[in-house]
């Protein structure tokens, strides 16, 4: 069974030592899921280099809107505690 439990940031910004130690190991995160995502498209032997292309780029900008609300969600929280 599966209890899902309110989201708590202090919670895991206390594992880091600032939310900054924080935000970069979630973009290091996101950037290597980017980069395999890529690389299993190159393994697709059926698709063109077009095709290839394309998603690619579908992939990055899927990456980037999926996790927009998040980056907003630090940026106005770094913009408030400056």
């Amino acid at each position: 069974m599966l209890i899902t439990a309110p989201f708590q940031r202090e919670h895991y910004i206390s594992f880091f030592d600032s939310k900054e130690d924080l935000l970069i190991q979630v973009i290091d995160q996101s950037h290597k899921k980017l980069l395999q995502n890529a690389l299993n498209v190159n393994l697709e032997s059926t698709l063109s280099p077009k095709e290839k292309l394309i998603k690619k780029m579908l992939i990055q900008m899927e990456g980037f809107f999926g996790e927009q609300a998040f980056y907003l969600d630090v940026a106005a929280d770094h913009s408030g505690s400056a």
